[in-house]
This record gives C-alpha cells, structure tokens and sequence, in this order.
C-alpha cells in the first residue's frame, strides 16, 4: 500500500511527467540531431537564403514583406536567422532548435490539457503521445519545417492564455493570447484555424458559446485569421501549388477522405510513414482506384459520430473536433501543396487524439485505476518512441530519405529527381541518369527531369544525348529558356556554332535582361573569334548589370586577346574595384602588367594578392616568375618555395623550380626537381622542355 501511495503521490507532482516528457522525447529524437541538410528544402531555406546571412534593418524588412517558397511566416525566417548566426551552417544547432521547439510543446500540450480539463494525468498522457509520436518526425527532423514546431509553440501558448482569460483570470489574459495568436500566424498560417478551435473551447468549457459577449470575444481572432487565411492562399498561388485544380470535386472528395483515414490509422499506429504520399495513378479513362471512393465511408461515420456527441460526450466532440477544425483545410478540398498527404499536416491536429487518448486512460467508467491506465500507456509509449528512434534516422541524409520514400511508392517522380540531383553533386553522373530516367518513366512530362539528365549527359560527354533530352523539352514547352541556353552550350561542345547561336538568340529574345546569357554567348563568340561581338554581348551585359564582375572579367580577357591592354587593364580595374578581396583579378592583373612591362605595378599585385589569400600557391608562384626574370634568384627561390609547399602536385611549379637551380648552378637540384616534374607531368619528359 506505501508503494502506491508513493507512486501516487509521483504521479500527481507536474513536474515529474514534465521532466519525463523532456527526457524521452529528447532520447527517442536523438537521432534528428545529427541530420545533415536536406536536398529539399533546406538548401533554399539556410544556405542560399540571403535573408537570415545577418540581422539587419534591411533583412528584417525584406522578410516582414515579402512571401519566401509559397509562405508568409516571418518569424520562422527571423528563428532561423538567429540559428545561422550561432552555428553558420552546421546543421545541428538548427536540429536542437527544432527538437528544443518540441519539447517545449509536448510540455505545453500537458499544461493546456490540464488546465482544460482540470486532471493533470489526462495532460501528461497527451503530453507523453504527442511528444514521442513517429507521426511528428517529420516536423521535428525536417529543418525546412522550423515553421510547423514554431507556429505550434504560439498557437499553445494563445490556448493557456484564453483558458486562463475563460478563468476569470482578467482581460489581460484575453490581449495577451490575441498577441501571441498573431505570432503563431506570423510563424505559419496554418495557425489560422486557431479561432475556431476556441469555439470547441468554450463548447467543452460550458460556456454560451453562441451569446453575443463570446461571439465578440472571438471576432478579433477571425479577423486576424482571415487576413491571414487570404495571405497564405495568395503565397501558395504564388509559388504555384494550386496544382489539385485540375481534378474534379468528386475526386477531390475521394482524396481528401483517404487522407483523413490515413491520418487517424496512422496516429493509431505510425506504419509505413515517407516524406512524401503522391496522388494516385489514375487510369486513361480518368478512373481513380476504389479503395480512395470507399474512403468516403468512415468519413461520413466520422462526422456523424462527431455531431451526435454534441449532446452525448464533450470529450469526444471536442477531441474530433480538435482534428477535423486543424486537418480540414489540408486535406485537399482547397488545393494546397503536391502531396496527397503529409506527415507533417497533423501536427496540431494530433492533439485533439492526444486528449481522446488521455482523457479515456483516465476515465474510471473504463478503467478504474491509474496503474492499469500506466500498464496500458507504457508499451504504448515504448511502441512509438521505438517509432520515432527508427523514423528520426531516415532523416540522417538526403539519400537516406529519399531512398526510403522510394522504397515505400516507386511512383515517386520527386524522389527519384532529388536522388538523380544527390548524384550530380557528387559527380556520380550514370547514377544521375538513371535515376532521372526513372523519374521520366513514371513522369514523361517531367521538364526538370529531362533538362538535368541532359546536363549529366554533357559531363560525360555525350552532347548529342544531352541535345535530345533538350529538345524533349522544348516539345513540352517551346519557350523553356534552360533549355534553349543547355542546348546552346551543347552545340557549342559539339563545335556546331551555328546552331548554338540560334539558341543563345532565342534565349535572348525570351529573357534579354539576363545578363548571363549575354556572357554565355561572348563566350561562345569569342570561340568564333568574333572579338567585337564578344565584346558587344558582355558590354550589354555590363550596361543592364554594372556591378556584374563576371562581365569585367571576361571583357579584359577578350581585351588582352585583341591587345588592347590598356582597354583590359581598365576593366580589371572595375572588377577590383567592385571585388577588392579577389585575390585571382589581382594576381590575373598583375599577369597582364608583367605581360606589358609594368614590372613594379605588377609585383605590388602579386605582393596584394599573396596579402588576401596567403594560402594560395598562384601568387608566390607568379612573384617568383617576375623576380626569376629580374635575376632577383634567391628571392625567386623563396616564392617557389612556398608555392610548392602549398601545391606539392604541379609540376610546372617543380620544373620552374628546375630551372631556377639551374641558374643557382645547383646541379643536383635541378636534377632532382626536373624528376619530379617528369614524374607529375610527363609533358616535361617532351625535347621541348629539356635543356
């Protein structure tokens, strides 16, 4: 009897099941910690997102006005700014970020739960589910998703304020949870469906819900929601996601109900859970498999049961209520996203069979003690933290997760593009191109697809495969600008001039404010020796750009070229000028000074050069050529020197080092270092380099 007093008396202390619900969602989501970027998302969102490089007046304006990948959610960027400027891009402090977020709301779950329904162990069993459920993996690993856990985070904390506002507690609870809900709408509008969740609230509470004072109580909250609700579907048009337009209401309907019954199997038991649940594969007559149809079924039972516990059961009208009011508008009736589903749509919604879940291990009608409730619960808890261990690895990698979605719906043209484009990072160009024709076979109409196999095909060589994969493009889209430019640079491999000047021209006349279409096609001219043409395309380049160094660049290269030094040193001036810290326009510079006999100017490059970047060999090494051909010998020694040290494997540096010796009268050096040069390079074995 002591022994459950004093389990009892555990149990009833708030801060041993906060303290549990810390702990185990922290080990069970360890593995999400050492997650690397993902290719889907995160690349745009922390590593090429210019908004979040620094805290500035500027950014913070840019980000509190503009939308960013299909969103509106300021805060999120200004969270993951804060996150880049302590760890730069080492992904884990932005994984801790994500994972301390959830904590944070698991604990939160326990406290709104418990203060709605004034029973501490119905909270810390929601709690307790919601915090190690597999289902949420997605949100928590998935560093894109930084929105998700954060709206979540205000959309709970504007739940305690209201039920400490309903409590008589004052108005200023009531302003404070109007603000922090304007913060969770700020985070992700998602969060909009946050005022009708307070109807449910106030339904459950017993109070008049329908009475004029409560009906203005809430119509900040709508307000605020329906601002907000028209920001986010504008976001979502803008960033082309509105892609489910295309299917008829009744199919839409079939969809949206197999989701909502994935959904609630799902948070029964996590099974077969991928980051991404593509649409079915409807047949040539239009035709969409029975089972989505049979869907419908549970739905419509669902509801009833939903509007008959009006009257029946609060528990259960809230509980169903509470997912139905944050799942509805995902479940594709408005056409959002390109999913059928997502693991991370119920994130929120979950909460409402969170509650159901606590509120019945704690209903004595059905169980009549909190051990057998804790008998129950536990292997419940050990089932899904297992879950959520295993799920968290998937997430260690992009391969990782995109193989696994792979092996969950091979139809998954989106996974087998990002894998192919996994391959292409890592220069693994076959590996690409059969996984881009794999996503082409599922998807012949998949442009992006087409336009990277052919860029694969390119690194191999293979420019007349390349050329085919382009001009399936075009067929798809006759306007498609990668495609002309792709070609263009095929044909120009090919040595086919003609042909990759009609597609420079055509891109041109697509887009003529690109400037680095322009430069492409100098480029190309210049391979024509065309020197004014070239000369004409990076000019116009530079007149719609004139902080484009590129262009100065490449002009002073052409300049050179037609020995107009003077000219090409004029345009090096400007790209420094623009880029003072390149170490490569000094050094390149100071090449064109020596070249001309300005001796003492390009020394002072060179000296620059080795000044910003002292761990690159090519200065040192083109000091030391100046000093040789000024006979400054030892002085030349020590550039070689160093240049070598730093790039042990050229060996020019090893024969001019040869040579060098040689005017020291060292033989055996000379010897030695013209060896080693044969040995790096065997050109130098040629009659041409020995002496």
């Amino acid at each position: 009897m002591r022994t459950t007093s004093r389990i009892n008396t555990i149990l009833s202390f708030p801060l041993f099941w906060i303290g549990l619900i810390s702990i185990l969602t922290f080990i069970v989501y360890y593995p999400a910690l050492h997650g690397a970027f993902t290719n889907w998302d995160d690349m745009v969102y922390v590593k090429e997102n210019p908004y979040i490089k620094t805290i500035s007046a500027a950014n913070l304006k840019a980000i509190f006005s503009t939308n960013f990948m299909g969103n509106y959610h300021p805060l999120t960027m200004i969270s993951l700014a804060i996150d880049y400027q302590i760890s730069k891009l080492n992904p884990f402090g932005f994984h801790l970020t994500n994972l301390l977020l959830h904590i944070l709301n698991s604990i939160l779950v326990l406290l709104v739960i418990r203060k709605l329904t004034g029973n501490l162990l119905i909270g810390a069993f929601a709690g307790l589910i919601f915090g190690v459920h597999a289902f949420h993996v997605e949100s928590v690993a998935w560093i894109s998703e930084r929105k998700d856990v954060l709206y979540a985070c205000f959309y709970l904390l504007t739940l305690l304020s209201y039920l400490e506002f309903t409590g008589k507690s004052g108005p200023k609870w009531y302003l404070l949870s109007l603000f922090i809900f304007l913060l969770a709408c700020l985070s992700k509008g998602q969060a909009v469906t946050l005022g009708v969740t307070l109807v449910l609230v106030d339904i459950f509470l017993g109070r008049k819900w329908a009475s004029l004072k409560v009906i203005i109580e809430k119509l900040p909250f709508l307000i605020i929601a329906f601002v907000f609700g028209v920001v986010a579907i504008k976001a979502q048009a803008g960033a082309d996601a509105t892609i489910m337009a295309n299917f008829p209401i009744q199919q839409r309907f079939a969809f949206a109900s197999y989701g909502l019954v994935m959904y609630v199997l799902k948070l029964l038991v996590p099974f077969s859970l991928s980051a991404y649940y593509p649409y079915p594969i409807i047949s040539d007559i239009g035709e969409v498999p029975l089972i989505y149809w049979l869907c419908i079924i549970p739905v419509i039972v669902l509801f009833v049961v939903w509007i008959f516990s009006y009257k029946q059961s609060k528990p259960i009208f809230f509980g169903i209520g509470f997912f139905l009011v944050n799942i509805v508008f995902l479940l594709q009736l408005l056409p959002v996203g390109r999913a059928i589903m997502a693991d991370r749509y119920v994130y929120i919604p979950s909460i409402g069979y969170c509650f159901l879940i606590g509120w019945y291990l704690n209903d004595h009608k059905y169980i009549n003690s909190s051990r057998i409730a804790l008998l129950i619960i536990i292997p419940y808890i050990a089932l899904l933290g297992f879950l959520t261990f295993q799920r968290s690895q998937v997430w260690k990698n992009s391969i990782i997760l995109w193989s696994d979605v792979l092996e969950k719906n091979s139809q998954v043209t989106i996974a087998w593009y990002n894998r192919g484009n996994l391959c292409m990072d890592s220069a693994d160009y076959h590996g690409a191109i059969s996984d881009y024709t794999e996503c082409l076979n599922v998807d012949n109409k998949y442009w992006k697809a087409y336009i990277n196999r052919g860029n694969a095909k390119n690194e191999l060589k293979n420019h007349i495969g390349a050329i085919e994969d382009f001009n399936a493009v075009l067929r798809l889209d006759s306007s498609s600008l990668r495609a002309y430019v792709n070609r263009a640079m095929s044909f120009q491999k090919l040595l086919d001039y003609n042909n990759s000047l009609k597609d420079f021209n055509k891109a041109i006349s697509l887009k003529p404010e690109q400037v680095e279409i322009y430069t492409s096609r100098a480029n190309l001219k210049f391979e024509m020796k065309d020197y004014q043409g070239a000369i004409s395309d990076l000019t116009e380049g530079l007149r719609l750009n004139p902080k484009y160094v590129v262009g100065y660049l490449n002009r002073a290269i052409i300049k050179k070229n037609t020995k107009d030094f003077k000219g090409a040193i004029e345009d090096y001036n400007k790209a420094i000028e623009l880029d003072p810290k390149n170490s490569d326009l000094i050094n390149n510079r100071g090449n064109l000074k020596f070249q001309i006999g300005d001796t003492s100017s390009a020394l002072k490059d060179y000296s620059e050069s080795i000044r910003i970047s002292p761990e690159q060999y090519l200065g040192y090494k083109n000091r030391g050529a100046l000093k040789f051909s000024l006979e400054k010998f030892d002085e030349a020694f020590a550039d070689y020197t160093i240049a070598i040290r730093l790039n042990p494997s050229s060996g020019e540096l090893h024969y001019n080092m040869a040579l060098l010796k040689q005017k020291k009268n060292d033989q055996l050096g000379t010897a030695s270092e013209y060896k080693k040069a044969v040995e790096l390079d065997p050109i130098y074995a040629s009659d041409e380099f020995r002496h």
